[in-house]
């Protein structure tokens, strides 16, 4: 009987079971039955605990000391003397932070959230100084490597000084050597490191052992990481897992061989891109998870109840770049999943982890919620459609459970958003904030800087709106633009102003570029913290995290913008 591994990496966030490992069990269960010996681990999670806990041993405090007794240059003696200060009293600060972050009645207290989660990050900053100047954070990583290009990522494949993943992955091979095929998920761009890392450990240790990669990141860079690291990554599963497994029950292969499972997966890397991909469905399976090890007072589990996005218009994105065409689930099984969740982990707080729900659907799926009286709290990522200037409409959004509506509103500048092909009118947004206000709903809003060819006139457009509807809006993020390869930008960049723009490296999802804006529109930095003067971030408390969905489950919208600008 084969027997298969499944890793999710480093580094993403923490707090929460990967819903990538829920959707892999709940398919290879229903699909494969006891064909297969299978093994979930989320080492994501424990990496997090690896790190702090290394603090908590004083292995990292010694690195410390050995390493200031030794010549240094300038800058990491100066890094190292800071850290020394950081490390006093960390200990017993680690403890009351871990404590805050498990008990709700600490946690919902959130000065003293803000405090732990400053703590843990310095925890993190000393755990990453072997490493220097990387820094491993919470939920992030910043390498001493450049992750875009293969040629850097190769380098730190085999350098503990270079890759702050590398012990702890070898610490951890003992877990799959006994494996078959060791399936790796890497759904985001920071996962990679650390997932090719461990695929060469692992290949190194048993060259028998079947290397699976898997996830959007690497669906999307898959004949990049077939090139270039094809030595210890046998293969790499485009699309959805679900799609896989469904193709290898259907097939009838031999899972009892390994050559049978390696035939079968060569035949299905031949099919139709189109047959990768299928629509969301009840099989999510939750029960290998040690929910309570999770950084969070109470669980919050992601469900991706849509898949793509149905708009699939705004020039600047990428989705579709690999058929992510919009798909759904039937409200009615959405209902018989949380049913089915609560009462196999107890949790009553979802992320509805999608690129965007349409109104139509959310429509339907309030009003199935409703009906079955389910007594839980979600938030979800969305267009700033017209339909959420509903009043009717965003009352029984409430009703039915949900908090916080994330929208990537990108612009208040008709022109801008126009320019986007965004498919979305400034003139009701003020509507859609007091709406969802009203009906105590969260709003968080993001938004696109340097936008090719937006002049400063429109972005103060921007400026000013947020300022206008302030008391309404509880939180606001923004990211620099990025040219992603796969986009309507990329193919026709000349029409947006872009005249000069290179590939950043093979691994790259996005190009560098020269911007296009005039000597007037504000950089990046001194508009982030004008933003963040007007709506502070605290800890991780955006609207898209797990974190945020708990304190917008018992705070209004009104008490929270009250908290955080007394804080």
């Amino acid at each position: 009987m084969l027997r298969l591994s499944f890793v999710y990496p480093p580094s993403a966030d923490p707090t929460t079971p990967p819903l990538a490992l829920a959707r892999i069990k709940g398919a290879a269960g229903f699909y494969l039955g006891d064909k297969c010996n299978f093994r979930f681990l989320d080492e994501n999670q424990r990496f997090a605990r690896y790190a702090i806990d290394l603090v908590f041993s004083g292995a990292i405090q010694e690195w410390v000391s050995e390493a200031q007794a030794r010549p240094l240059f300038g800058e990491l003696r100066r890094y190292l003397e800071k850290t020394s200060g950081l490390m006093y009293h960390l200990t017993q600060d680690l403890l009351k932070a871990m404590g805050v972050l498990k008990l709700k009645s600490l946690f919902l207290d959130i000065s003293k959230y803000s405090h732990a989660y400053k703590i843990i990050n310095k925890a993190f900053q000393i755990f990453s100084l072997p490493c220097y100047p990387a820094t491993v954070g919470y939920a992030t990583a910043r390498l001493a490597v450049d992750i875009r290009r293969s040629e850097q990522i190769k380098k730190a494949l085999s350098s503990p000084l270079l890759n702050p993943y590398f012990n702890y992955f070898k610490e951890r091979l003992d877990l799959i050597e006994d494996a078959d095929v060791l399936g790796i998920s890497a759904v985001y761009c920071s996962q990679l490191v650390p997932a090719l890392t461990l695929a060469r450990l692992a290949k190194g240790n048993n060259k028998e052992i079947i290397v699976l990669l898997g996830g959007p990141c690497a669906s999307t860079l898959k004949e990049v990481l077939r090139q270039r690291f094809g030595e210890f990554v046998d293969f790499v599963i485009p699309g959805d897992a679900e799609a896989f497994f469904e193709y290898l029950s259907r097939s009838n292969t031999d899972l009892e061989e390994k050559d049978s499972f390696v035939n079968a997966t060569e035949a299905y890397l031949k099919e139709a891109p189109g047959t990768w991909f299928k629509s969301p469905d009840h099989l999510m399976d939750y029960s290998w998870a040690e929910i309570n090890d999770y950084l969070l007072p109470e669980p919050v589990l992601c469900l991706d109840i849509t898949r793509g996005c149905y708009y699939r218009k705004c020039a600047f994105c990428a989705y579709g770049y690999l058929e992510r065409h919009y798909r759904k689930m039937n409200p009615t099984d959405v209902v018989a999943v949380i049913r089915d969740l609560r009462e196999d982990v107890g949790a009553t707080r979802f992320f509805f982890s999608v690129d965007v729900l349409d109104p139509v659907f959310l429509e339907q799926l309030s009003k199935h919620l409703i009906k079955a009286n389910m007594d839980i709290t979600y938030c979800f990522d969305a267009r700033l459609e017209k339909k959420f200037a509903d009043e009717n409409f965003t009352v029984k959004l409430f009703e039915s459970g949900c908090r916080a509506v994330s929208f990537g509103m990108e612009s208040a500048s008709q022109h801008t958003l126009d320019r986007m092909v965004k498919g979305t009118g400034t003139h009701y947004f003020g509507a859609i904030m007091e709406a969802l206000f009203k009906a105590q709903v969260h709003v968080q809003i993001h938004l696109i800087h340097g936008f090719p060819g937006e002049m400063s006139s429109e972005f103060g457009k921007t400026i000013r709106f947020l300022k206008e509807h302030a008391e309404k809006i509880t939180t606001v993020g923004v990211s620099q633009f990025a040219l992603l390869k796969g986009s309507a930008m990329e193919k026709a960049p000349e029409r947006y102003g872009i005249r000069a723009y290179m590939n950043a490296g093979d691994l790259s999802l996005d190009y560098d570029y020269e911007p296009s804006q005039d000597s007037d529109y504000p950089d990046f930095q001194s508009f982030k913290e004008e933003l963040f003067s007007m709506f502070p971030v605290i800890g991780r408390l955006t609207g898209s995290t797990t974190d945020y969905l708990i304190y917008a489950s018992h705070f209004s919208p009104a008490k929270m913008k009250a908290v955080l600008r007394f804080l």
